[in-house]
C-alpha cells in the first residue's frame, strides 16, 4: 500500500507543479467569455449581413473538413506507398545478408516470418542480437524533425548494446481496476516479453478497493519475481493516470512502458523501442506501438473499431512522426524516455485521455515522438453501450486535452511551434468537430437528396461523397497486420453519426462530470494466442514466470 504522501502527490502533484496544463478545471471563464464574445459577435453579423455571414460560415466549415479529408487522403496514400515498397526493402535486405554472410535465421516456430524480418549482425564487435521486427506496415519508419530542425530515424533498428550487464532497466506500469478475470492472461503475456529477465520491472497498479484484483494479481505474479503488485489506496480522481503517477514514482527503469490489462504486446515490442531510443536523438521522449484489434469479428461494432484502429495507427500516427508533428498517443503500449516523463510531470490525474494530452504536453516541452513496428493486440467492445462509454470517456477527454491547449493559443502555439500548433486544431479539434457534426450533416444530407428543392449545392455533395470515398480507401489501405477492413469501409456511414450521441453526452459530462471515468469491460470475447505474440525465438534468456 502506498504511503499517504506518495498518494497525494499522484493526485494533486501535476496540478500543483503546472496548474495552467491541469484539467482540474478545465473550462476557466476567459474561455467562457471569449466564447460569448464571439457568438454574440456571429449574431450581429448574422442579423445585419445574414448572405454574407452564413456563406462565409459555409465556406469555412467546407474549407476545414476538406483540409481534414485530404490529410487523411495523404495518410492513406503514404501507408500504401509504405506497403509497395515493402517487397524491394525485403529483397535488398536479403541480398545485402548474403553478399555480407549475415545470419538470417528463421524465428523459432516460423509464424512471425511473414510480418517480421530478421536484422543483420552488428553492434559492437559484429556480434548479432538477435531478430530485428520490421512491421509490413512499417517497412521504413521515416525520418523526424525534431523541434531544432535535425532529422533522425524511428526506424525499430536492432538494440546495440551486446552484454546483459549493458541492458537498461525497463520498468512496464500496469493500471489494473475491476479486471480479475484478465490479470492471469496479461502477467503470461508479460511472460512472453523478449528482455533480460533481470533488468525487467514490472508493476501490477490495483485500486484499493477493488479485492477481486488485488488477489488474483497476487496470484499470478506469485512466481514472478519481477512484478510488483502495487496498491493504490481508493481516491478521487478514480482515473488511470492517478495510479499511473502512483507508479512513476516508483519506477526503477531508464525507460518506461505502459500496457492495458486486456493488452498482448508482441515479444520484441521493448527491444524495438530501445532500437528507436538508440537511434533518435535525446528529444525523442515516446515512441508508440502499433495497435490492433483481435476480436473484429465479433460485432459490427468491433469491425468499425478494428479499421479505425488501423487508419489511426497504421496511416495517420506514421506520418505524423514523419511530419514532426505531436502526436496524440494511444492509452497504451508507450514507451517513454522515464527522465523526460518525469520532467513534463507524469500524466495529468484529472484528464481522462492523459495519453493524447501527453502527446501535446510532450511538443510543448520541445521533445518528440515517433513511432515503432511490433504491434499489440487488444480487446475491441463488442456492444454499443460497451462502445459508448468509453467513445464518451474519449471525447471528453480530448475536449478537456483542447480546452487546456487553448487556455493561452499564442503561448500554446511559441512552445509548440506554429504548424504543430495548426496541426493540433486539425487532429484534434478536427476530431472533436467531426464527432459533434456527423449525425446533423447526415441529416441534412438525407433530407436534401429526398427533397425536391435544392437545399444543398453541388460542392456540399461532392465535398460528402469524397470524404465517404477517401474513408472507404483509407480502410481498405489500413493493413493491420493481415486484417482486410473491406466489410467496415463498406458501412462507415452508418458508423460515423453515433460518434455524435457520445460527443454530446461527452459535453453533458465536459460540464457535470468533467472527471468521471467510464470503465470499459475486458474479458468478454475469446482470445486467440495470435501467432506473432508466440513466434519469436528468445534473444534474452527470460524465464517461464516472467
Amino acid at each position: 500500500m502506498l504511503d499517504p504522501l506518495a498518494v497525494e502527490h499522484a493526485r494533486f502533484g501535476f496540478d500543483s507543479a503546472h496548474p495552467e496544463r491541469s484539467a482540474k478545471r478545465p473550462v476557466r471563464g476567459t474561455q467562457v467569455l471569449a466564447a460569448a464574445a464571439l457568438a454574440l459577435v456571429f449574431a450581429i453579423a448574422a442579423a445585419k449581413t445574414p448572405t454574407l455571414t452564413f456563406g462565409a460560415f459555409h465556406v469555412a466549415a467546407l474549407s476545414f473538413f476538406a483540409a481534414t479529408i485530404l490529410w487523411r487522403l495523404v495518410a492513406a496514400a503514404s501507408a500504401g506507398r509504405s506497403e509497395a515498397s515493402l517487397e524491394q526493402v525485403r529483397a535488398e535486405r536479403k541480398h545485402h545478408l548474403r553478399v555480407d554472410g549475415g545470419a538470417g535465421r528463421e524465428a523459432a516456430g516460423g509464424g512471425a516470418r511473414a510480418d517480421y524480418e530478421e536484422g543483420a549482425s552488428g553492434g559492437s564487435g559484429g556480434k548479432s542480437n538477435g531478430p530485428h521486427p520490421l512491421s509490413r506496415a512499417h517497412a521504413r519508419q521515416l525520418p523526424y524533425r525534431g523541434r531544432a530542425g535535425r532529422r533522425f530515424d524511428v526506424a525499430p533498428r536492432r538494440y546495440t548494446l551486446t552484454t546483459l550487464s549493458q541492458w537498461p532497466t525497463y520498468t512496464i506500469l500496469c493500471p489494473l481496476y475491476r479486471e480479475a478475470n484478465v490479470v492471469a492472461e496479461l502477467v503470461a503475456a508479460l511472460g512472453r516479453i523478449d528482455y533480460p529477465t533481470e533488468k525487467l520491472d514490472v508493476k501490477l497498479l490495483v485500486e484499493g478497493d477493488d479485492p477481486a484484483t488485488i488477489a488474483a494479481a497476487c496470484l499470478a505474479a506469485a512466481n514472478a519475481p519481477r512484478i510488483e503488485v502495487v496498491v493504490v489506496p481508493p481516491a478521487t480522481p478514480r482515473t488511470k493516470p492517478k495510479a499511473l503517477n502512483a507508479g512513476l514514482a516508483r519506477a526503477r527503469g531508464d525507460y518506461l512502458a505502459v500496457f492495458d490489462a486486456e493488452d498482448r504486446p508482441h515479444p520484441q515490442q521493448l527491444r524495438a523501442a530501445l532500437a528507436a531510443f538508440d537511434a533518435g536523438h535525446r528529444t525523442l521522449a515516446c515512441v508508440q506501438a502499433p495497435l490492433a484489434i483481435e476480436n473484429s469479428e465479433d460485432s459490427w461494432i468491433a469491425r468499425q473499431f478494428a479499421a479505425e484502429y488501423a487508419i489511426q495507427f497504421t496511416q495517420a500516427l506514421p506520418l505524423l512522426a514523419r511530419l514532426g508533428m505531436p502526436l496524440p498517443l494511444g492509452g497504451t503500449s508507450n514507451h517513454f524516455r522515464t527522465e523526460a516523463l518525469r520532467a513534463v510531470g507524469g500524466w495529468d490525474p484529472f484528464n481522462v485521455t492523459e495519453d493524447a494530452d501527453l502527446g501535446y504536453r510532450l511538443a510543448r516541452d520541445g521533445y518528440c515522438c515517433g513511432v515503432i513496428a511490433p504491434p499489440t493486440w487488444e480487446e475491441a467492445p463488442i456492444a454499443f453501450r460497451a462502445w459508448f462509454k468509453q467513445r464518451t470517456r474519449w471525447l471528453k477527454g480530448h475536449m478537456q486535452t483542447w480546452l487546456v491547449l487553448m487556455r493561452n493559443p499564442a503561448q500554446c502555439a511559441r512552445q509548440m511551434g506554429w504548424r504543430a500548433f495548426a496541426s493540433m486544431q486539425l487532429i484534434l479539434g478536427g476530431g472533436i468537430a467531426a464527432a459533434l457534426v456527423h449525425a446533423p450533416l447526415a441529416f441534412v444530407l438525407l433530407a436534401a437528396a429526398l427533397s425536391p428543392q435544392d437545399l444543398l449545392s453541388p460542392t456540399d455533395y461532392a465535398l460528402a461523397l469524397f470524404g465517404y470515398g477517401v474513408a472507404m480507401f483509407a480502410a481498405l489501405a489500413a493493413n493491420s497486420n493481415g486484417q482486410s477492413h473491406a466489410r467496415a469501409a463498406l458501412t462507415m456511414p452508418l458508423y460515423w453519426p453515433l460518434s455524435s450521441l457520445a460527443a454530446y453526452w461527452a459535453l453533458f459530462e465536459l460540464l457535470f462530470r468533467p472527471h468521471y471515468w467510464s470503465k470499459t469491460e475486458h474479458g468478454l470475447s475469446v482470445r486467440t494466442h495470435h501467432p506473432i505474440a508466440a513466434s519469436s525465438a528468445p534473444i534474452a534468456r527470460t524465464s517461464a514466470s516472467l
